[in-house]
């Protein structure tokens, strides 16, 4: 009878260790699943906060350097508004085509391996 009762409790104990991993075997799914997917839309946010920040940061220095007297640092800061404007969205587009290219690259390795 005892017997028994242990045999049952080790199978509640082995069913319950089954839901466990598979619960964790979904959540693991979920969180690094569809990895070229989750790659690409990084590579845009990244981009469009990028653009947006230093679009942002070279009319600061802009504001600062036209409000400034002094000619040195109004040409100083004048010269740090350009490369700002044009240099900013340039790099940050050419880092989300990057990843965005690793991320088809990861797309055709899965490809490859479920073959």
């Amino acid at each position: 009878m005892e017997e028994n009762k242990t045999t049952e409790a080790g199978k509640d104990t082995l069913q319950e260790a089954k839901k466990t991993v598979q619960e964790f075997n979904s959540f693991n799914d979920k969180l690094f699943g569809n990895t070229e997917k989750k790659i690409t839309l990084v590579a845009r946010i990244l981009f469009w906060v990028g653009s947006i920040a230093s679009i942002i940061c070279a009319f600061a220095f802009g504001i600062v350097s036209y409000g400034s007297g002094y000619y040195r640092e109004t040409v100083f800061i004048g010269a740090i508004f350009w490369p700002f404007l044009l240099g900013g969205p340039i790099v940050f587009y050419v880092s989300s085509l990057m990843m965005h290219g690793f991320a088809k690259v990861i797309e055709k390795l899965d490809i490859i391996s479920k073959k």
